[in-house]
């Protein structure tokens, strides 16, 4: 293989290895903000339960006027 070939070839392994590196990376990223996404939506969840809950316990008659 001729010099310029093989600098090639050596470039292009680099840029797999930083492209598969920003892979994980990213990967990572993802799977920690779809835990962050997962523990938020269970929260609404529980708010909206708690409001529901708070509406049906709320008096139907309004409150005096002073």
């Amino acid at each position: 293989m001729g010099k310029d070939l093989e600098e090639r070839l050596q470039d292009l392994e680099l840029r797999l290895m930083h492209g598969e590196r920003a892979h994980e990376v990213l990967n990572e990223v993802v799977t920690e903000q779809q835990g962050q996404i997962d523990a938020l939506q269970r929260d609404v969840k529980r708010l909206k339960q708690a409001l529901e809950g708070m509406k049906e316990a709320a008096p139907d008659d309004p409150p005096p006027h002073y």
